[in-house]
C-alpha cells in the first residue's frame, strides 16, 4: 500500500507537471501569436507613415517648382516690362493706373479748391450776421432814442 501511494503520488506529480507544462507551452503559443499580430501592425504602421512623409514631401517638392516657375516668370515679365514698357502686357494696367491716378489728384485739388470756397463763404456770412446784428442793435437804439 506504501509502494502505491509512493507509485501514485508520482504518477500525480507527474500528471501536475505534465499539466504545467502543457499551460506553459499554450501561453507560449499565444504569446508568439501577439508577437507575430504586433509585428505585422508595426510594420503597416510604418509603411503607412512612410507614405504620409512620402506624400508631404512630394506636395512640398511640387510647391517648391511651382514658386520656382513663378519667380521665373515674373522675372522674365519686369525684363521685358524694362526692356520695352509699351509691348509689356502691364503696360495697359501700368498706363489706368497712372490715369486713375492723374483723377485723384484732381479729384483731391477740386475738393481742396472747393472747402476753401466754403470756408470763404462761411466767413462772409459769419460776417454779414455780425453787421446785420449789428445793424439791428443800432436800429433798436435809434428807435429807443426816439422813443423818449
Amino acid at each position: 500500500a506504501a509502494r502505491e501511494g509512493e507509485a501514485l503520488g508520482r504518477e500525480v506529480r507527474r500528471l501536475e507537471a505534465h499539466a504545467a507544462a502543457g499551460g506553459l507551452k499554450e501561453a507560449l503559443e499565444d504569446t508568439r501569436r501577439r508577437v507575430g499580430e504586433l509585428t505585422r501592425e508595426a510594420a503597416s504602421t510604418k509603411r503607412e507613415a512612410l507614405l504620409h512623409t512620402q506624400s508631404i514631401q512630394g506636395a512640398l517638392d511640387e510647391t517648391r517648382r511651382m514658386l520656382v516657375d513663378h519667380q521665373e516668370e515674373e522675372r522674365k515679365l519686369l525684363e521685358e516690362t524694362q526692356r520695352c514698357p509699351a509691348a509689356s502686357p502691364l503696360a495697359a494696367l501700368l498706363a489706368a493706373l497712372a490715369e486713375e491716378r492723374e483723377k485723384v489728384a484732381r479729384a483731391a485739388s477740386g475738393k481742396r479748391r472747393l472747402e476753401a470756397e466754403c470756408d470763404g463763404l462761411e466767413t462772409e456770412v459769419r460776417r454779414a450776421e455780425a453787421a446785420a446784428a449789428a445793424e439791428r442793435e443800432r436800429l433798436d437804439r435809434e428807435h429807443a432814442v426816439s422813443v423818449e
